[in-house]
């Protein structure tokens, strides 16, 4: 009987532990699943530590693992809360940046991140994308994909607000300043107290605003 009992202990806080693991990824939200970013990578880390310790520590009881979640959670809720601010989520999560633009290969920005020509080319075919001359931007994404833009297929859409914050990266990828976009603003006919949450560009086409209490403003150019 004694044999079967330690077996089971460790089936049932093996099972406190998944469902632990599952409502914290439930609350932490679908991209923890989608994209891995940083903080998720120390997530897996941090978990995979404290279910370890469960299963091979006596000394560490599954409740000693609930506790350990719940404050771990309320860490992941405060890093996520700074991260609304652009010079926060950029030092934590990182920012999109362009290997190529407009057709020229940025090699600084290539090396910091450990790649090389053959490695840009593998992304490249597998977008169906054969030869560099048809590549006019490709972006590296924060969660690590990757976004071609041809020549032959234009998509300038680009957020200038995020977040409440102006984007001045963006702003300077698409050669536009501050005081540019705050002449346009004037002209988005705001109401009194409405302040813009996020807002997209598009060349040609104009503005797509979202407020603060997620209301849709659109104003072409």
């Amino acid at each position: 009987m004694q044999v079967l009992e330690i077996p089971l202990s460790i089936i049932a806080s093996l099972l406190i532990c998944l469902i632990c693991i599952l409502v914290f990824l439930r609350f932490m939200g679908k991209t923890q699943v989608s994209q891995m970013t940083p903080l998720d990578t120390v997530n897996a880390f941090v978990i995979g530590a404290m279910v370890s310790g469960v299963v091979y520590d006596p000394d560490v009881t599954v409740w000693h693992f609930v506790w350990a979640i719940a404050v771990w959670m309320l860490l992941n809720y405060a890093v996520r809360f700074l991260s609304h601010s652009n010079f926060f989520s950029n030092l934590v999560f990182g920012k999109a940046e362009y290997l190529i633009k407009n057709g020229i290969i940025n090699l600084a920005l290539v090396r910091k991140n450990h790649m090389d020509l053959e490695a840009i080319k593998s992304v490249l075919r597998e977008r169906d994308i054969y030869s560099l001359t048809d590549v006019k931007d490709l972006i590296f994404e924060r969660d690590g994909n990757f976004s071609v833009t041809t020549r032959k297929n234009r998509q300038d859409s680009c957020i200038l607000i995020d977040n409440g914050e102006p984007v001045e990266d963006a702003l300077k990828n698409i050669g536009k300043t501050q005081e540019w976009l705050d002449g346009e603003m004037k002209n988005f006919n705001l109401a009194q107290g409405q302040e813009i949450f996020a807002l997209d560009w598009t060349p040609g086409k104009g503005f797509y605003i979202v407020d603060k209490d997620g209301n849709i403003l659109t104003k072409a150019q």
